[in-house]
């Protein structure tokens, strides 16, 4: 669960596998979407979609995919106390893992926006695997954190999709916690990555 709810760090064996590979996902991830794009830009050379055509149906499908994501992202951002409480409410009360949700969403909306097939494969593929090691881990460790609350918690919501709408969806959501939760800079990268995919789009015009 994306919540970070947990110093999670102590609360599964830090000698497993999923431990390693979840600790360094940040990083991994990073380096290789970098070079999947670069490589698909640079080296293939295809040509990224303007993010602002809106009347071209793979740049708004990519656009809106992006916005969405970072929409689930803000209102998780907005509801979650890290280290304090279960976070149970707003996103958290359709899915255990909104944020991550989020992210993917975003992800993949880049991949369509810049036509990178390689980027998108990676996405479904290793990627996915090395997230799904950290949910797991993570999961682990909430179970032992909030026990009781955890168990009824699961029962009623899915890991990332919705099973039921509860009531706790329309809770309050937070600018203070948005920006405690530094979403602002997922925020910042997503209007900078768009206005670089449209200017990258401009500056190439006979593709």
């Amino acid at each position: 669960m994306d919540t970070g709810n947990l110093q999670s760090a102590n609360e599964v064996d830090s000698r497993t596998f999923s431990y390693w590979i979840s600790r360094k996902r940040i990083f991994v991830s990073f380096v290789s979407f970098t070079s999947l794009i670069v490589y698909n830009l640079f080296i293939v050379q295809t040509q990224a979609l303007d993010p602002f055509r809106f009347r071209q149906p793979q740049a708004l499908a990519g656009l809106s995919l992006v916005v969405i994501g970072l929409f689930i992202r803000s209102w998780s951002a907005g509801m979650l106390r890290k280290s304090e409480v279960l976070s149970v409410s707003g996103p958290y009360a359709l899915v255990r893992n909104p944020l991550y949700v989020g992210s993917f969403l975003m992800m993949f909306g880049f991949c369509l926006l810049m036509r990178d097939w390689f980027a998108m494969a990676f996405i479904v593929g290793p990627m996915a695997i090395v997230y799904w090691f950290q949910v797991k881990r993570e999961e682990a460790g909430l179970s032992k954190r909030f026990k009781s609350q955890w168990t009824s918690y699961v029962q009623k919501t899915g890991r990332f999709f919705p099973r039921n709408i509860d009531s706790n969806i329309l809770a309050k959501w937070s600018l203070v916690q948005w920006k405690k939760n530094r979403e602002y800079e997922a925020l910042l990268l997503c209007i900078f990555g768009l206005i670089t995919l449209h200017w990258f789009y401009s500056a190439k015009p006979g593709f």
